[in-house]
C-alpha cells in the first residue's frame, strides 16, 4: 500500500462525516416528506422525497470516497474531485441564499480540497498521472 499523506487522511475522515450528515438529513427529510403529504401538499413531499434521494446518493458516494481514500485507491482520488466539482457548483448557484457569506466559506474550502488533490504528490500518492 502507497503512503497516505495526512491531508488525504483528514479528507477521508471529513468525506465520512460528510456521508454520516448526508443521510441523517435524507432520513429527517424522508420524516418531513411524510408529514407534507399528510397536510395535503403532494409536491412538497416529491420534492422532499428527491432531495432526500439525492442525498442518500451524496451521503453513500461520500462514503466510497472515504474507504477508497483511506486505502489510496486510484479511483478515489478521480471521485473526490468529482464530488468537489459538484460541491462547488451547488455552493454557486447557492449564493445570496441563506446565512450570509456561508457559501463563500463553501466555496472557499471546496477550491482548496480540489487544489490540494491536484498537488503533485498528492496526485502520486494515489498513482494518478
Amino acid at each position: 500500500m502507497r503512503e497516505r499523506p495526512i491531508g488525504v487522511t483528514i479528507l477521508a475522515v471529513l468525506a465520512a462525516l460528510g456521508g454520516a450528515v448526508a443521510i441523517w438529513y435524507a432520513v429527517e427529510l424522508l420524516g418531513g416528506a411524510d408529514e407534507a403529504s399528510v397536510l395535503l401538499l403532494p409536491r412538497l413531499a416529491g420534492l422532499a422525497r428527491l432531495l432526500a434521494l439525492l442525498a442518500l446518493v451524496v451521503g453513500a458516494l461520500e462514503f466510497v470516497f472515504a474507504f477508497g481514500a483511506f486505502n489510496m485507491r486510484t479511483w478515489a482520488w478521480s471521485l473526490g474531485v468529482s464530488l468537489e466539482i459538484v460541491f462547488l457548483a451547488m455552493a454557486v448557484l447557492r449564493l445570496g441564499r441563506g446565512v450570509p457569506g456561508s457559501h463563500l466559506v463553501a466555496i472557499v474550502l471546496t477550491i482548496v480540497t480540489l487544489w490540494y488533490l491536484f498537488r503533485p504528490e498528492v496526485r502520486r500518492a494515489f498513482a494518478v498521472r
